[in-house]
């Protein structure tokens, strides 16, 4: 049984990518073709700890980006196997896919829970770009701990975590049926 579920998480992981990847390339094919490529050495600013400026290219930008966003669908892949584990309605699971983008979109977390908490919350990663950034435009972040690299080890560890919880999930329910 364990078995079957890495299948299917790894099988659900790489029909994301793979479908995710399909509409980024059209999109993209789509705008070169009417803008044309550009420069990809570009330099885009960025701010380092909330204060120092620095630049990078937005070849690594996009790079940086897309390794995030395959970070955040890794770690909504293993919730959703998690939800799927303990309940068969599509909706809850829905629900509980939808909550951290839905906490982080409106900041209602941002009320309730002090700066100093921020970093370590999953919900204050869900913007790539202004974590990846330091902020956007015209304001740095809340918290200038939130941070690229905090991001992805928070992302691991809590995937990590999350899977680890299906997989004592699944065998507890593989010994409840030969009992």
């Amino acid at each position: 049984m364990t078995k079957l579920y890495w299948q299917k998480f790894i099988a659900l992981y790489l029909t994301v990518i793979i479908g995710i990847g399909i509409v980024f390339l059209l999109i993209f094919a789509i705008v070169a073709f009417k803008n044309g490529l550009g420069n990809s050495h570009y330099p885009i600013a960025f701010l380092k700890e909330g204060e120092q400026v620095h630049l990078i290219s937005s070849q690594f930008f996009v790079f940086k980006n897309l390794v995030f966003m395959k970070s955040w669908l890794l770690f909504l892949i293993a919730i959703s196997a998690l939800v799927s584990l303990l309940s068969h309605n599509l909706v809850f699971n829905l629900f509980i896919l939808f909550t951290p983008i839905l906490l982080h979109q409106y900041g209602m977390l941002d009320t309730l829970i002090s700066k100093q908490l921020s970093p370590f919350l999953i919900t204050s990663y869900v913007d790539t770009a202004h974590v990846i950034l330091g902020g956007d435009g015209f304001s740095p972040l809340s918290n200038n701990k939130i941070t690229f690299s905090l991001g992805m080890l928070l992302l691991l560890i809590s995937t990590i975590i999350v899977v680890l919880f299906s997989l004592t999930v699944l065998r507890k329910r593989n010994r409840n049926i030969y009992l």
